[in-house]
């Protein structure tokens, strides 16, 4: 069972307000409880009517489009220039052992 350790949500969030979006719902607890046998996963939070994580304004009524998600884990990139760098490290090493099995010292 995979382990959750964030709660995704889509809808209004501030400052987007207007603009529905993805985003980390904070203050989730995520535990697994014994049912049937069974080891189920769940979620535990608690929502407000018209409040952050309600996907409808004040209207007595709170709909949740949502729902637990793996962890995002940053990926480690280089940059454009960083990615040129290597680039031109990777075909002067390329050229020099061209050279040398050219004049056979390889």
């Amino acid at each position: 069972m995979p382990y959750y350790s964030t709660y995704r949500k889509f809808g209004p969030a501030p400052p987007y307000v207007n603009d529905p979006q993805w985003y980390t719902l904070p203050g989730v607890t995520f535990g697994t409880l014994a049912v049937g046998g069974d080891s189920v996963a769940y979620a535990e939070f608690t929502l407000t009517d018209g409040q952050l994580g309600d996907g409808t304004g004040v209207d007595g009524l709170i709909v949740d489009p949502g729902g637990a998600a793996l962890s995002e884990e940053m990926i480690p990139t280089l940059s454009e220039w960083g990615l040129m760098i290597l680039m031109a490290i990777l075909t002067g090493a390329s050229l020099l052992v061209i050279q040398r099995r050219k004049l056979g010292d390889f």
